[in-house]
């Protein structure tokens, strides 16, 4: 029973999150995979911001497909947190891998090669 509920759960977030977005792409790697944002779900408050992402991988990458998170950047010292997080075993975030991941990760410094570098430039002005 709880198996089902969680699966319910999850599947409500991910189809909640869907509503609303507008994903926009922002990077294609040389490796073919593509990173998108949701420019309709951003939060900003003080120096903070709050975007849910996503990324469809060329192929799989330990059984998954596409990824999609909400991280928060620290405009002012440079560093993300990822606040949830789920792996998927399709290209279309559709069929979660397991469950969403609820467990808040360490704030880590962003790299300045990285693709979160490049939302902090295009969401922190």
């Amino acid at each position: 029973m709880q198996k089902i509920i969680l699966t319910s759960f999850v599947l409500l977030i991910i189809f909640s999150n869907n509503t609303k977005a507008k994903w926009i792409d922002y990077l294609k790697k040389a490796n073919g995979s593509i990173y998108y944002y949701d420019n309709e779900r951003i939060k900003k408050k003080a120096n903070f911001i709050k975007v849910w992402s996503r990324i469809r991988f060329k192929g799989s990458v330990m059984g998954a497909f596409s990824y999609q998170s909400l991280i928060r950047i620290d405009c002012t010292k440079f560093t993300e947190t990822t606040l949830r997080n789920t792996f998927f075993t399709d290209k279309n975030w559709k069929i979660p891998a397991m469950a969403t991941n609820m467990i808040e990760t360490s704030k880590i410094k962003i790299n300045k090669s990285s693709h979160t570098n490049i939302l902090l430039d295009k969401l922190c002005k």
